[in-house]
């Protein structure tokens, strides 16, 4: 009894290190950051609203038709953009961890011009 108490113990053992190794193999390659798909939707619209309003300057109007490209481009709303928000505002460290990807993102557009924003 004791052999067999053992060998199971030992695939017990085995089974878990395996899943506890997929699971976070699992984890890294969904996202390093911890971020979901929301959060970097966000960064994306964030990076070319802040594009826009560079680029229209002092010119509202321009800046409003360039602001509903976006939101329509993403499939997004001015809501989506104040329910994101909301939903994110007591996150602390959500709020660094995406305010870290939006500034990676425009020092990479700084360095590189010519490269996408997303």
């Amino acid at each position: 009894m004791g052999v067999n108490r053992l060998k199971h113990i030992s695939i017990s053992i085995l089974f878990l290190i395996i899943v506890g190794g997929a699971a976070i193999l699992f984890t890294r390659s969904t996202d390093t950051k911890g971020l979901s798909a929301e959060d970097y939707k966000f960064t994306d619209v964030f990076v070319e609203m802040a594009l826009a309003r560079e680029m229209a300057g002092n010119d509202l109007d321009s800046l409003n038709v360039l602001y509903t490209n976006i939101f329509e481009q993403n499939n997004i709303d001015s809501l989506w953009l104040l329910g994101y928000i909301s939903n994110i505002s007591l996150d602390v460290e959500k709020h660094k961890l995406i305010w870290d990807v939006i500034i990676e993102k425009l020092d990479s557009l700084k360095r590189n011009p010519d490269a996408d924003s997303s």
